[in-house]
């Protein structure tokens, strides 16, 4: 096991008084080598802090973990890994290539070799044509890049992404999902936290929610892929609005866009739509499944840790057909 928390407790004083407020509470997570694994929650469910006590940033109360074997903290682990912070800082009158090389100092880098890593790391970043300027002048997408190009330049065994998306464009977040399918590829192992599920479902092989301080549940993503398709969203053009009314009896709904209408049926009634239309003289634009999502899994494993009498957590098979586990 590449990574080990048990029982993990954490608590911060906070306020006037420095009252203690306990974040994490008896938190396990294992994650083993080659994997890709996201770290799901609201604000305040405890990601950054699971992040910062593996990370040996942060000492727990209570609990104790491994990092590549040893325990948390120790240098020799530490030197494996990769991190990007939520907020990083950065030193704003260095340009970008004077920032990469001080950081490749503290990793041992020297020389050659270093260069050459900087080069291709700020290609692949997409930054190479602001190696020369100073941080000020760059944007918040543009320092986040960067901060991933730092993650990166150790080769680490382990990357660990606190929020990486966070402040990126389209453009943006496909790259850094890249450099995790990337990382992936290489086998590499990739820990991070986030908000924006479709990425996870894109990129990972597991996902584990967090709820105050515990780890709610956890899901293999490949379940998700097993899934068929929940509805069928169809998408038709050329037909009177008669036609409408009546092929939406056939419908759980319809709903017109323009001069289409998006109807959504069942897997098993598609093909009696299809037919009825074409009879009507409609044109068919498109038909697209739709699957249960992590994120209807998400929403579901909310909604019933927030119910008042405890229940099983659901399996993503439950999730889709709306029954128990």
């Amino acid at each position: 096991m590449l990574l080990r928390l048990e029982n993990i407790h954490k608590s911060f004083a906070t306020g006037f008084l420095m009252q203690r407020r306990q974040v994490l509470r008896g938190l396990e997570l294992a994650v083993q080598a080659g994997e890709a694994y996201a770290l799901l929650g609201a604000n305040g469910a405890g990601k950054s802090t699971t992040l910062r006590v593996l990370l040996g940033l942060a000492r727990p109360d209570l609990g104790n973990g491994t990092l590549f074997g040893k325990p948390l903290g120790e240098r020799a682990a530490r030197r494996q890994l990769g991190y990007l912070p939520e907020n990083p800082s950065f030193h704003e009158q260095l340009t970008a290539v004077e920032f990469l090389r001080c950081c490749g100092g503290l990793l041992g880098l020297r020389g050659t070799a270093l260069v050459q890593r900087i080069d291709a790391l700020l290609e692949r970043v997409e930054l190479q044509g602001a190696r020369g300027t100073r941080l000020r002048k760059l944007s918040k997408g543009m320092l986040q890049r960067l901060g991933l190009a730092q993650a990166l330049l150790g080769d680490p065994e382990l990357l660990v992404l606190d929020e990486p998306m966070s402040g990126l464009d389209p453009p943006g977040r496909k790259l850094v999902r890249d450099l995790i399918l990337e990382q992936r590829q290489a086998g590499k192992t990739v820990l991070f936290s986030t908000h924006i599920l479709a990425d996870v479902e894109t990129v990972c092989t597991r996902a584990g929610i967090l709820r105050d301080g515990r780890l709610e549940t956890e899901l293999r993503l490949e379940d998700l892929s097993r899934l068929r398709a929940e509805s069928v969203e169809l998408t038709l053009s050329g037909l009177e609005e008669r036609d409408v009314r009546r092929l939406g009896l056939l419908a759980r709904s319809a709903l017109r866009a323009g001069s289409h209408v998006i109807f959504t049926v069942g897997p098993g009634e598609v093909q009696e739509l299809v037919h009825a239309a074409l009879e009507a003289g409609g044109r068919v634009e498109s038909l697209v499944p739709r699957r249960v999502s992590l994120e209807d899994i998400y929403l579901e494993v909310s909604r019933r840790a927030e119910a008042p009498a405890a229940a099983p957590l659901p399996s993503p098979q439950s999730v889709r057909s709306g029954g128990e586990p």
